[in-house]
């Protein structure tokens, strides 16, 4: 069964591979879009980003202090924050 399974996923890749049709893709776009996420990332500039208004929304600060691991959870049910609302 596992070998049919394999060959069935050959046969669709294969399929899929050879009836792309390549034409419809924007080259430009693509590429535009490509340079848009590079500036984004500004990979290989090494400049510090400047702080802009959607970055420093970003930014949160927490309304009360930090709950600690083996701290009472705050929700009141008596157990130790990490295995209450802490565990992940």
């Amino acid at each position: 069964m596992f070998k049919d399974m394999m060959s069935a996923v050959y046969r669709d890749v294969v399929h899929h591979i050879f009836h792309l049709n390549i034409e419809r893709f924007n080259h430009q776009e693509l590429e535009r879009r490509r340079q848009e996420e590079l500036a984004s990332l500004q990979l290989g500039s090494g400049a510090p980003e400047e702080p802009t208004e959607s970055h420093a929304l970003q930014q949160q600060q927490r309304a009360g202090d930090k709950v600690g691991r083996n701290d009472a959870c705050p929700c009141g049910s008596g157990k130790k924050y990490k295995k209450c609302c802490g565990a992940a």
